[in-house]
């Protein structure tokens, strides 16, 4: 589980700082360029009810105002403006913020914009984890109530909101001490957003069907718009169909679906279509996104456990959502299902081309998190860099094509006609590519679970000596060496995370690496660290290692932050070769620059007394 970080702590302290503003009206003085980006030509003011009752009217990016919902003349509310997102946070809602007990994004304006979450939708999903989400009895003016891994998914009619909210906070507190301590809490039903992407031979594809490897065997899940079985590249290809959305059938209106299974398993039997990675894989389509390209973190948690159980190997998603820092519904999902069932979830980064923007779910633990390279194994300039929002763990995993790829374009969604196949860009498009990847290793090892199914894709992966492993990961997947190779490393990366400054006192943090062969003759590594890190930073504990045939060997890598170098970010890798086979192992270190915790106390205006209902 991913701890909770000093970035949590900032958030709140940028909240306690912020001006507590009068119920009556407020006025923002910075641009919100997310909401100016969501407010439609002609749509007017736009209002957001808050989860309990309050409403924020949005008339354009520098103007709002605040109020009260029934019932709640004496509140006040503070606002924050920050990374684009405007956020309004009722004071009597601070302690359980505090507890970790409600989900920030109730309270962020713009991504309720984003979602489509404003008035113009008469409710508001969420979703209740822990002893409450499983509770019997659901408050008044719930509907949709479904189970979901870990919880349940329901919908509160905004008629009535405030005081079902009164209800279902009151569950959640008494639910969560009830039954030995165990938390509970509100989340709310978010959606994913797809990433869009590119093509084969690149991966080396083409010499694993040499091989006799094309996925024959595997199931694979496609989680997403949908997949128009009946596409020709896509003819035989699904198995089996499943929805999850309110929407009445699981045809791909969006198009998205269908260019990932297709990029996964497709056979080319369409003029002008191309093979997938793994064309003979068998699909499971998920419909977990609607014909907008939205997918509620309830779909998505009831595809998850549907492919699961039903035997995928590999799960497809291509779609991601900001991370926040610690864990979320769905990272949880699918660090649980890759534990319990040993399923790879192979999940898109993100498409913010930035620093500290990789995406939720790709986020969790157990994805392998992919970015996206161009046909000359470029970085994208769009692809989403690491490190992981709250602890600095190395994230992408690997990148895969992403630029300009060629697959097949849903018959449902709507596209000129004639036209059977569509080019797009993006790390959703990356993604299938490892999928397909991952498929093919599983035909050729069908005892490997997730864990040695992402160790051999990552130790395989060609690197890109101009990239750092906060951009790439490992680097880009090669799956003609990945099914030549009987050597693998635990961990397939490593992480040293975030070094809190100062660090004249930081002790060396030494880390396991094991390799395993696999094969049936001893080999002999030879190992170095490659990547650019200063000297005295990290350091190995050999130079070289004999891994038996069938066992293991261990190597040491420390890093030491009390080195006399900048502080930064570093990484690298551990490149372990022997003849013509070699396994790389990412590494990296937030050597943290200068920060400072700060406590903030807050008085009342006379000066004597904490303010009602703080949370200092």
């Amino acid at each position: 589980m991913r701890p909770r970080s000093r970035t949590v702590a900032v958030l709140l302290v940028a909240i306690l700082l912020a001006a507590t503003t009068p119920a009556t009206a407020a006025t923002a003085t910075t641009a919100t360029t997310a909401v100016a980006a969501r407010k439609e030509p002609g749509a007017g003011p736009m209002t957001v009810t808050l989860v309990t009752g309050d409403k924020v009217t949005v008339f354009d990016a520098d103007r709002f105002t605040v109020r009260p919902g029934a019932g709640r003349n004496g509140i006040r509310f503070i606002t924050t403006r920050s990374d684009g997102h405007l956020r309004v946070i009722p004071t009597d809602v601070l302690p359980l913020l505090k507890a970790g007990t409600v989900d920030t994004r109730l309270f962020d304006v713009t991504t309720l914009l984003n979602f489509r979450y404003d008035d113009r939708r008469t409710d508001l999903p969420l979703i209740v984890t822990g002893p409450a989400g499983t509770a019997r009895s659901a408050p008044a003016g719930a509907a949709g109530v479904r189970a979901v891994p870990g919880g349940r998914a329901l919908r509160l009619a905004k008629k009535d909101i405030g005081s079902a909210w009164q209800s279902l906070s009151a569950g959640v507190r008494a639910e969560g001490t009830a039954r030995g301590g165990q938390a509970s809490k509100i989340w709310l039903d978010g959606v994913r957003t797809p990433l869009l992407t590119r093509s084969v031979p690149q991966i080396g594809a083409p010499a694993a069907w040499t091989a006799g490897y094309d996925g024959s065997g595997v199931t694979v899940a496609v989680l997403d718009t949908g997949v128009d079985a009946g596409h020709p590249d896509l003819a035989g290809r699904v198995a089996v169909t499943g929805n999850f959305t309110d929407e009445p059938d699981a045809l791909d209106r969006y198009g998205h679906g269908t260019h990932v299974a297709a990029t996964v398993a497709g056979t080319g039997a369409a003029p002008g279509g191309y093979k997938g990675v793994a064309p003979g894989a068998a699909l499971m389509a998920g419909k977990v996104c609607d014909q907008y390209g939205f997918c509620s973190d309830s779909s998505v948690l009831a595809g998850m456990q549907w492919a699961a159980e039903g035997g995928a190997r590999v799960v497809n998603l291509s779609f991601g959502s900001t991370d926040i820092p610690g864990e979320d519904p769905l990272e949880a999902a699918i660090d649980r299902l890759t534990a319990e069932y040993g399923t790879l979830f192979v999940v898109s980064a993100g498409n913010d081309g930035r620093d500290d923007s990789v995406t939720s779910p790709g986020s969790a633990d157990s994805a392998l998190t992919v970015g996206a390279v161009d046909g000359s194994d470029v970085l994208a300039e769009f692809s989403s860099r690491g490190p992981r929002a709250g602890d600095s763990a190395v994230k992408p995993d690997i990148t895969a094509p992403g630029v300009e790829i060629t697959a097949a374009l849903s018959r449902d969604a709507g596209g000129p006609a004639g036209m059977t196949h569509v080019a797009m860009s993006g790390t959703s498009m990356a993604a299938p590519h490892v999928a397909g990847a991952a498929a093919i290793l599983a035909q050729q090892h069908p005892t490997w679970r997730a864990g040695d199914l992402k160790a051999a894709l990552m130790g395989s992966a060609k690197t890109n000596p101009d990239n750092a492993p906060f951009a790439q990961g490992a680097g880009r997947v090669d799956v003609a060496r990945a099914i030549t190779q009987t050597v693998t490393a635990s961990p397939a990366g490593v992480s040293f995370g975030l070094q809190a400054w100062p660090h004249g006192d930081d002790t060396p943090d030494a880390r396991t690496i094991s390799y395993r062969n696999g094969g049936t003759v001893d080999v002999t590594l030879a190992l170095s660290l490659t990547g650019g890190a200063p000297a005295g930073l990290f350091a190995l504990s050999r130079a070289s290692v004999t891994v038996p045939a069938g066992g293991t060997a261990t190597v040491t890598l420390t890093a030491d932050t009390r080195a006399d170098v900048p502080d930064a970010r570093y990484g690298g890798y551990v490149v372990a070769k022997a003849g013509d086979a070699r396994v790389v192992t990412p590494f990296a270190v937030d050597k943290e620059t200068e920060h400072y915790d700060l406590t903030v106390n807050r008085l009342d205006r006379p000066a004597s007394r904490p303010p009602t209902g703080s949370s200092c």
